[in-house]
């Protein structure tokens, strides 16, 4: 029962930590949100975790970023995996 508690609590951070990161690619075709103290707050909280997938799938044209494509299914997996605790 506690392991039951403990995954839908984990699920829920995640579920948080996903909506909060589509906050942030979604802000970031905005070029004026980019120089706010709030968006460089979410900023320091994503950008140490795509970095790795960058290394992995560097930007396509230079522009088009998919690692947070990436993200999104990694944290998917871990969800569903937490869920099934």
């Amino acid at each position: 029962m506690l392991a039951s508690q403990v995954g839908i609590v984990l699920s829920n951070l995640i579920y948080a930590y996903s909506m909060l990161l589509f906050l942030y690619i979604l802000l970031s075709w905005f070029p004026g949100v980019r120089y706010q103290e709030w968006y460089r707050a979410l900023g320091m909280l994503f950008e140490p975790v795509l970095m790795p997938f960058r290394r992995i799938i560097p930007p396509i044209g230079g522009a088009l970023d998919i690692s947070p494509i990436l993200l999104f299914i990694l944290l998917m997996i871990l969800q569903r995996a937490v869920l099934g605790l």
